[in-house]
C-alpha cells in the first residue's frame, strides 16, 4: 500500500500539497526537504520558489529563528571564527587556533604549529566538510 503523500504527488495535487507544506513551521518544512528528492524539489520549486509565498516565508523564518548562544573561554585575541553544525574554530592574533565542540563549548583541539622567529599578527580559519584550514599571517623577527 502506498502512502498518502506519494499518491498526492502522483495525482498532481500541487495546490493541496503547497497549502500543506506552507502550513508547517519553517523548521518542519526544512526537515521535510530531507525526506526525499521529490519532496525537496517540490518544496524548493513550489513553496520557496513561489514569488507570492516567499515574502511570508521570509517573515516566518525570522519569527521562528531561535539564536543559540554559546559562551566560550578563549585564550587570546580572536581574529577569525568559522563553524559548522559540530565545531567552532577560533583563530588568534598569535597565529594559533582552537577547535571547540559546538554543543558543549569545550576545547577539543589546538593548532599551534607556528615557526620560531616569526612574529604572527593574525590567523584566518575556515571549516569545510572534512577539513579545517588555518592560515597564519606574520613576518620574521628581522622584519623581512
Amino acid at each position: 500500500m502506498k502512502d498518502i503523500m506519494s499518491e498526492l504527488f502522483k495525482w498532481d495535487q500541487d495546490i493541496f500539497l503547497q497549502k500543506l507544506f506552507i502550513s508547517l513551521d519553517t523548521n518542519t518544512l526544512r526537515r521535510c526537504c530531507e525526506v526525499s528528492k521529490l519532496w525537496r524539489e517540490f518544496i524548493n520549486r513550489r513553496v520557496w520558489g513561489c514569488a507570492r509565498l516567499r515574502p511570508g516565508l521570509i517573515v516566518r523564518l525570522w519569527r521562528d529563528f531561535e539564536p543559540v548562544q554559546q559562551e566560550l573561554v578563549v585564550r587570546g585575541s580572536v581574529t577569525s571564527i568559522a563553524c559548522d553544525d559540530q565545531i567552532m574554530v577560533c583563530g588568534y592574533t598569535n597565529g594559533t587556533c582552537e577547535v571547540f565542540n559546538e554543543e558543549t563549548g569545550e576545547c577539543i583541539d589546538t593548532f599551534d604549529d607556528n615557526e620560531e622567529g616569526v612574529h604572527y599578527t593574525s590567523s584566518k580559519v575556515t571549516v569545510g566538510k572534512n577539513i579545517i584550514e588555518k592560515i597564519s599571517y606574520g613576518s620574521d623577527i628581522s622584519g623581512r
